[in-house]
């Protein structure tokens, strides 16, 4: 009714104005041109509206058109008006909204966010009209975000005053806490797949959500009651979750990336290109927190290293380093991460190698050489490697030497050898590198340690 009546105060709008007016000249145009029509001889009356309005039209009916044509006319540029109100307003009433949740929500007990959450998500279903998924996702992906928001501030607030002995609280209740930022955290993870982008595309409210839930598991990875949940509660927190989620990103990200490639080779530099290089490093950002949570939780627990590789999660940690070759941080934590799934366990190694995970730690190594801790890292799995033979899951094993033979066709002299020359102030380094380069008969000059040894006091 909003183009017939204006919204403020009820009166008529003039397009509703000229067809109240257009409607009756009308009528009683058409009635008094059907009298004129009768005087005439019936051989030369053609019964078409256009000519009973140039030959036999009376002035009411040429007002009727004239008035009616005025009310098409103010119709169209109301819809225009309107459409461009409503482009340029759009979202920002979601952002009121937000803003509002956030000043709310700030108030309220871990306890009381879930519920809340709980609550928020079972009213917010995504809807099955195909039309209304994109939009209706990236609001549910941004509402969610903002108590992902809050939970972990909770939570690093509570971490800050452990750390300065302001905390009077009991075990129980701590756990409790870490309890409900793994359910929080599942309990979007398990929506994700709800909310799955209708464009298939990594939007900044989709990997803004994603974030927030990867970084609150990180942050409770260590805590050993969260550990036991993970593997005896596999069914309701089991790995296979996140990762799922994460491999899920990765492939949008790498299918944005090539669809940003191609649009960068027919397009000249622009604000837009910065745009979507600061989007891939936002995606970039969200797999490097993969990595730490993947590698965090298996750190000193072989059940739960044997699980995460299990599920596909090892394979996940070489295909992200495939893809951000060039990315130190990721590189860096993704090698770290491989080392902690790895170390001392022979199963986990075997599918290290069966995934061609050699060559991968190689390249990284080659791909970042000025990073320190992606050659210790991946200097680190690869002296590993060699020091015990592998356990494959069949059954069968790799020998030493059948393990340094692939080893040496995935380049490890060449991986070695630079990450020797470029840091020889390492001690880490020189020596695990200096007995590889020796026990795969290197033939050329191995670099000399050139720092200072730390005495053990």
């Amino acid at each position: 009714m909003g183009l017939l009546v204006n919204s403020k105060d009820g009166t008529l709008s003039f397009a509703a104005t000229f067809i109240l007016i257009g409607i009756p000249l009308l009528g009683i145009g058409y009635h008094s041109s059907q009298k004129k029509k009768k005087s005439f001889p019936r051989e030369t009356i053609d019964s078409s509206l256009v000519d009973t309005l140039l030959f036999h039209g009376s002035i009411e009916l040429c007002l009727s058109c004239f008035f009616l044509s005025l009310a098409c006319a103010f119709i169209t540029i109301e819809i225009i008006r309107d459409w461009r109100i409503y482009q340029r307003t759009k979202g920002k009433e979601n952002v009121h909204e937000l803003l509002a949740l956030k000043a709310r929500i700030k108030e309220l007990s871990p306890e009381e966010l879930l519920v809340e959450m709980e609550g928020f998500i079972l009213s917010k279903r995504v809807s099955s009209t195909t039309s209304k998924i994109s939009e209706q996702s990236k609001s549910m992906c941004s509402f969610l975000s903002v108590y992902l928001e809050e939970l972990s501030s909770q939570y690093c607030q509570k971490i800050k005053k452990d750390k300065l002995g302001k905390v009077n609280e009991t075990k129980a209740s701590s756990d409790n806490l870490d309890i409900i930022c793994q359910k929080v955290a599942y309990l979007v993870l398990r929506e994700e797949e709800n909310i799955a982008e209708s464009n298939n595309a990594a939007t900044d409210q989709y990997i803004q959500l994603l974030s927030g839930a990867i970084s609150l598991l990180a942050l409770i990875a260590k805590k050993p009651f969260i550990r036991q949940r993970h593997f005896e509660m596999a069914n309701e927190f089991g790995f296979d979750i996140p990762i799922k989620a994460l491999r899920k990103s990765l492939t949008l990200a790498e299918k944005q990336s090539l669809k940003n490639e191609s649009i960068a080779k027919t397009t000249a530099p622009s604000d837009e290109t910065d745009t979507m290089i600061a989007k891939e490093h936002i995606v970039a950002e969200l797999h490097r927190k993969g990595c730490l949570f993947l590698g965090a939780v298996a750190d000193e627990s072989a059940d739960l290293a044997i699980l995460i590789v299990n599920e596909a999660g090892l394979e996940l940690i070489l295909d992200i380093l495939t893809w951000y070759r060039f990315h130190e941080d990721i590189g860096n934590w993704g090698l770290w991460a491989i080392f902690i799934l790895c170390y001392e366990n022979s199963n986990n190694k075997g599918s290290l190698i069966k995934l061609h995970g050699i060559s991968v730690v190689c390249q990284t190594m080659k791909n970042n050489p000025d990073s320190i801790e992606v050659q210790r890292h991946g200097t680190a799995i690869l002296f590993d490697l060699l020091r015990h033979s592998c356990q494959n899951k069949n059954g069968s094993s790799d020998s030493i030497a059948q393990v340094r033979s692939l080893a040496l066709n995935a380049g490890l002299q060449e991986a070695v050898h630079q990450a020797m020359a470029k840091h020889k102030k390492s001690s880490e380094i020189m020596m695990m590198g200096r007995e590889m380069l020796v026990a795969t008969q290197f033939q050329g000059n191995i670099p000399s340690f050139d720092g200072a040894l730390t005495r053990l006091q």
